[in-house]
């Protein structure tokens, strides 16, 4: 709890950024998101009731507008991965100092990832550059990925997801753009190293 305080004056402290609530659970979460809207939601991991990643998922699909940070103390790229692919849009580990901190705020919040230059990659090297392109997309473009990397077309996905072709043909172009891939068969690839399907 003295960490949240300190993190809500910390951020509150900021001319650019306001704090519009404070929750100690990932349900408290979900119930304070009903009644105030948010741009961006700071979430640890490691919470009561409903953890960090379950939490994500769930807003993910209820608030798919909402930009999630990561706040953790586990530079795990596997947990990375996990936490990228419910939703999040960015993860920073707890030893970042107040400038990282803020600055992935910002980068977050205009719609840009970040992930912690210090985490680890499953070889050694910096975080993988995959999960940061697949941390771009929102949670639509990656369900639509997926559902593009299963075989569906366009006319089938706009069929299940009850949207329009049009919106699924922007959502294709603007997910083929992010990721600077422009073929099916390489979106597949893609969407299977990244664990999406």
């Amino acid at each position: 709890m003295m960490m949240r305080q300190g993190l809500c004056a910390l951020v509150a402290s900021e001319g650019d950024i306001e704090v519009v609530g404070e929750a100690g659970n990932g349900q408290e979460l979900l119930d304070l998101l009903l009644v105030h809207g948010a741009d961006l939601v700071l979430m640890d991991l490691d919470m009561p009731v409903l953890n960090g990643l379950d939490t994500t998922q769930a807003m993910a699909r209820q608030y798919p507008d909402i930009r999630i940070l990561m706040l953790t103390m586990h530079a795990e790229p596997a947990l990375m991965k996990r936490c990228i692919q419910a939703g999040a849009t960015g993860y920073l580990l707890k030893t970042a100092d107040q400038d990282e901190l803020l600055k992935a705020i910002r980068r977050v919040a205009a719609g840009k990832t970040y992930v912690d230059q210090d985490m680890p990659r499953q070889d050694g090297g910096s975080a993988a550059p995959e999960f940061v392109r697949l941390a771009s997309l929102t949670a639509r473009e990656k369900e639509i990925l997926t559902l593009i990397a299963r075989g569906k077309s366009n006319p089938e996905i706009a069929a299940e997801l009850f949207v329009s072709i049009k919106t699924i043909d922007t959502h294709r172009s603007n997910l083929m753009r992010k990721l600077d891939i422009h073929q099916v068969a390489l979106l597949t690839q893609f969407a299977l190293k990244t664990g999406l399907i």
